[in-house]
């Protein structure tokens, strides 16, 4: 392969081991054509960026769903024992003042992440979403667990300080401001699936966007507390596992009638 070559395949590393097995030659000659025929030798930031998008987001499979959902239920059930019967061990363990945030911060985050990553997965996987919407959607669901943890850490220090009579400082006093933004950014994860299923009807773009969106912004809170409790988590964690094992299985019969 020439220098000129291994920029293009380069851009194919971007995806998944399988999909460059069944379709990198073709890919990949279809890149050096179109560049040929603009007499070019280096891929364009469009081809770059797409290929990025595109191979990452053929990432989020069903595989990674299952393995995501598996994680988040053993996060949930563990955070779930040291609520029930450790709780203050864990406070003596950790100390006050870093257990009063880390135990928020880690509810927040932990299996919310997995569980946002095993469901954007599968809804890739079963054909919800495109590759790049999948993980636009998947940027905008952990960028609002991001605000989620800063909210909740600044909650805890607010607190804390206003129960001792002291300034909270600018952290604890705009707690309400990463709450905001976690909200707005769950909403635009939320907006981005139901926008792709909007928009393959008569609607029009940017009314499909609009609503896609206000309906995020309702559904968004609803997420937050759901996943507010290792309890609603493990749950969670629990349905997608199912969810999987019937997407599995449906696979498998539609390739059993193909064969």
């Amino acid at each position: 392969m020439t220098s000129h070559e291994d920029r293009f395949a380069r851009l194919l590393r971007w995806y998944p081991k399988q999909w460059r097995t069944r379709h990198g030659d073709v890919a990949l000659s279809t890149m050096l054509d179109a560049a040929d025929g603009e007499g070019r030798d280096t891929p364009t930031a469009a081809e770059s960026w797409a290929a990025a998008a595109h191979g990452l987001g053929m990432r989020l499979d069903l595989r990674l769903a299952r393995w995501c959902s598996w994680g988040a239920l053993l996060i949930s059930a563990a955070l779930s024992v040291v609520l029930i019967g450790f709780l203050s061990q864990t406070y003596d363990a950790l100390g006050q003042d870093i257990a009063a945030w880390a135990i928020p911060v880690s509810m927040a985050t932990a299996a919310p992440t997995l569980l946002t990553v095993a469901i954007v997965s599968l809804l890739r996987h079963v054909g919800a979403m495109t590759a790049p919407h999948a993980l636009g959607a998947l940027v905008a669901g952990l960028t609002a667990i991001a605000f989620a943890a800063l909210e909740g850490a600044a909650f805890s220090i607010g607190f804390d300080a206003a129960d001792a009579g002291v300034p909270a400082g600018w952290f604890g006093d705009n707690w309400l401001t990463f709450l905001a933004g976690g909200i707005v950014f769950a909403a635009a994860a939320v907006a981005v699936p139901l926008y792709a299923l909007m928009s393959s009807g008569r609607l029009h773009p940017a009314l499909a966007v609009g609503l896609s969106f206000v309906c995020g912004l309702l559904i968004a809170p609803l997420l937050a507390g759901f996943t507010a409790t290792p309890y609603a988590c493990a749950f969670g964690a629990v349905a997608l596992l199912l969810a999987c094992l019937v997407t599995q299985r449906r696979g498998r019969r539609a390739k059993a009638r193909q064969a």
